[in-house]
């Protein structure tokens, strides 16, 4: 458990990363080779992290969006055309860090004796079922 728990500080960790690096918004981050590199590799091991909780810690969670984070992490590793890629990426961090950190904030609300981040998304928030469509046109 304790060991688990580390691994819960270390995605907790790379989640602040990735809202810090993604601050100014998507035309920053489409703009600069540099963040979106260190933005892949904290999803990279946000998945890598999530590998190594014991199986009896996840399945404690059953609504925690593990798939999510697998599927997610595998799928960028695998991409090979790099402009689909930031677009994958961008929608990662609109979509799937949100939910991760709702579901910490619900499941492991203080892991380390401070509450889980609740910064806001990114850029201004839009109609989010506008951006959604928009999204997986693009894609």
């Amino acid at each position: 458990m304790d060991d688990d728990l580390q691994y819960l500080k270390e995605m907790k960790h790379r989640l602040r990363r990735i809202r810090e690096y993604t601050r100014e918004g998507r035309r920053a981050f489409m703009a600069s080779n540099m963040m979106q590199d260190a933005v892949v590799r904290n999803i990279e091991m946000i998945g890598y992290t999530w590998t190594c909780l014991s199986p009896e810690y996840r399945l404690r969670l059953p609504d925690f969006p593990w798939r999510l984070i697998g599927a997610r992490v595998d799928y960028l590793m695998h991409q090979r055309n790099p402009e689909r890629l930031r677009k994958l990426v961008w929608l990662a961090v609109r979509r799937s860090v949100p939910e991760l950190e709702r579901a910490m904030r619900k499941h492991v609300p203080e892991i380390d004796g401070m509450p889980v981040d609740r910064g806001a998304l990114p850029g201004p928030r839009p109609d989010l079922k506008a951006v959604a469509q928009r999204d997986e046109r693009a894609a």
